[in-house]
């Protein structure tokens, strides 16, 4: 079953201000780059496991992501490699816990600060 994210939807540091791309002054970090960014980096613990198709996976898929203008598909495999990503790729938990909660909404009666 595919899910759609909002792609253009903006992070924000705890006082409720926009985090900044660190990359392009005065732009906002979206979850498009966030996942674009996850997606394209190389991490420690891959180096001898990562396989070409898997690597040619990423590739394409973070292309259609950042094609994409403000929403993509993305079936439950994807959804939960994005996540797996993330947390590489932004260790610290403003980033990747706004990320994930965006992709992947905590169920309403589940309190997640428990």
């Amino acid at each position: 079953m595919a899910t759609k994210i909002n792609l253009n939807q903006i992070l924000k540091n705890l006082d409720g201000k926009s985090i900044k791309d660190g990359n392009e002054e005065g732009k906002n970090l979206t979850l498009k780059t966030v996942i674009c960014n996850a997606l394209g980096g190389g991490y420690q613990d891959e180096i001898n496991t990562l396989t070409p198709s898997e690597v040619v996976m990423r590739h394409f898929l973070s292309v259609d992501i950042y094609k994409a203008k403000t929403e993509i598909e993305l079936n439950a495999d994807e959804i939960e490699l994005i996540k797996k990503l993330i947390v590489k790729a932004y260790p610290q938990a403003i980033i990747s816990g706004q990320s994930i909660a965006m992709i992947d909404p905590p169920r309403k009666d589940r309190d997640v600060r428990n």
